[in-house]
C-alpha cells in the first residue's frame, strides 16, 4: 500500500468513527408498544370474547354472522344489533321459535337511531319501546339489583336509552330501572322469554373485562349447562364465500370434483388431429348457386323464374327478331316445333306461376334454358 493509498483508507475510518460516534450520541432505542386490535376470529366477531366466556361454564356457545338458521327449542339467542335486514317472515318466525320454549336476548332497533324513531318488527307488536333520555342522572354508570342475590355489579351502558313497556299487554317477569329508567325489561311470549337491553355494547370484546360486564352478562343469559347460547354478531347475510363453507360445502366439493373431471377430459384427444385444409377461392358459379338457394327458401323463387324468362325474350329478340310480334299462340307452336317439346310445355313454362314444389320449378327452369338454346 502506497503512501497516498494509506492516508485515504484513514480519513475513510476517520470520517466513519465521526459518523458513528454522531449517530450514537444522539439516538437511542426505544420499544414501544403499539395496539394493532384484535387478531383472528376476534377481528369480525365482536362477541368472540362473550363467547369464550360461555364456554367456561362448560355452556355449548358459538356465533353466527346473521341469522341464516334457527337454533334449536330450549336454546338462548342473543342478537344484540339492530336487525335492519329482519322483515315481517323472519319476525314471525322469531316469535314462533320463543313461543316454542326459546330465549331471545336482543337490543331495540330504535336504540341504534339518533331519532329513536326505527320500527322493530319484533318489540313493537310487544308494545317495547325506547325512551331517549335527555338528560341523564347516573351517567351511564349502573348498580344492579338483581332480585334474590345479593350480589354488588356495576355496569356501564348508554346513559341516553332507556326502556318503556307501559303499552306492553305481555306479563312482565323482571324490570330492572335507575333513577333515569329501565335498562332490561324480560317477558313472557308463550312458553319462551324475551330480554330486552337498552345496550348491549357491555358485552363485546373491548368492554366485556371491565366492570362487572361479565357478571352481568351471565344473569342476563342464566347460562345452564342444558341450555345452548347462539351469539348473533352480524345484521345480514353473511359473506357468500363463508355461507357456502358453512352451508354448501358438499356441493363445493362435488363442483370441484366435476370440474376436474371435465378439464381431464376436455384435455383428452380421441385419434389423430385433423389435417388443415387451406381455404381454395370459390368459382362464380358456387356464389351464383348459392344465392339461388338463398332466394329459393326466401320465396323468391317467382323472381328466379322471372329472371331466366326475361334472358329468353332477350335472345328470342336478337335471332328472330321477326317472331316478336307473333300472337302467343304461333309462339309457342315455333318454339315448340324449334325446341323439340310439345306445345303444353311451352305454354307452361313461359306462363308457370304457381310456385308449388321445387321439382316443377327447376323443370319449369329446365324447360326455358331448353328452349333458349334451340334458338
Amino acid at each position: 500500500m502506497t503512501l497516498r493509498q494509506g492516508l485515504i483508507f484513514a480519513l475513510v475510518l476517520a470520517v466513519a468513527g465521526a459518523i458513528g460516534y454522531w449517530f450514537y450520541s444522539n439516538f437511542e432505542k426505544e420499544r414501544k408498544d403499539i395496539d394493532v386490535g384484535f387478531l383472528g376470529a376476534a377481528r369480525y366477531n365482536p362477541l368472540l370474547a362473550a363467547q369464550r366466556y360461555i364456554q367456561s361454564f362448560g355452556v355449548t356457545a358459538h356465533s353466527e354472522e346473521g341469522l341464516t338458521l334457527m337454533p334449536p327449542n330450549k336454546a338462548t339467542l342473543l342478537i344484540p344489533s339492530a336487525r335492519y335486514e329482519m322483515g315481517g317472515g323472519e319476525a314471525e318466525r322469531l316469535r314462533r321459535w320463543v313461543e316454542a320454549g326459546g330465549h331471545l336476548v336482543l337490543v331495540p332497533s330504535a336504540a341504534f337511531d339518533e331519532e329513536y324513531e326505527r320500527a322493530d318488527r319484533f318489540l313493537d307488536p310487544l308494545g317495547i319501546e325506547v325512551k331517549p333520555i335527555e338528560e341523564p342522572e347516573t351517567g351511564g354508570i349502573v348498580d344492579v339489583d338483581w332480585p334474590g342475590t345479593s350480589d354488588f355489579i356495576t355496569i356501564k351502558i348508554d346513559a341516553y336509552v332507556r326502556l318503556d313497556a307501559s303499552k306492553s299487554k305481555a306479563k312482565l317477569l323482571l324490570t330492572l330501572a335507575d333513577e333515569d329508567g329501565a335498562y332490561l325489561i324480560r317477558l313472557a311470549l308463550g312458553k319462551g322469554e324475551v330480554t330486552v337491553l337498552s345496550d348491549a355494547n357491555f358485552l363485546t370484546n373491548y368492554n366485556l373485562d371491565k366492570n362487572d360486564h361479565a357478571a352481568y352478562l351471565w344473569r342476563v343469559l342464566q347460562l345452564d349447562e342444558q341450555r345452548p347460547v347462539w351469539l348473533v354478531f352480524s345484521d345480514g347475510m353473511p359473506p357468500l364465500q363463508r355461507w357456502l363453507m358453512q352451508h354448501a360445502w358438499t356441493a363445493l366439493i362435488s363442483g370441484g370434483v366435476l370440474l376436474l373431471l371435465w378439464l381431464w377430459a376436455a384435455s383428452r384427444r380421441f385419434g389423430p388431429l385433423r389435417a388443415t385444409v387451406p381455404l381454395a377461392r370459390r368459382r362464380l358459379l358456387d356464389h351464383i348457386a348459392a344465392s339461388g338457394r338463398f332466394l329459393w327458401r326466401a320465396g323468391q323463387g317467382e323472381q328466379l323464374l322471372k329472371g331466366v324468362r326475361r334472358a329468353l325474350y332477350r335472345a328470342l329478340e336478337l335471332r328472330h327478331p321477326a317472331w316478336a310480334g307473333l300472337a302467343s299462340q304461333d309462339l309457342y307452336q315455333r318454339l315448340a316445333a324449334l325446341s323439340g317439346l310439345s306445345y303444353e310445355e311451352v305454354q307452361g313454362a313461359l306462363l308457370y306461376t304457381h310456385l308449388g314444389s321445387e321439382h316443377e320449378f327447376t323443370q319449369a327452369i329446365q324447360t326455358l334454358e331448353r328452349i333458349r338454346k334451340s334458338l
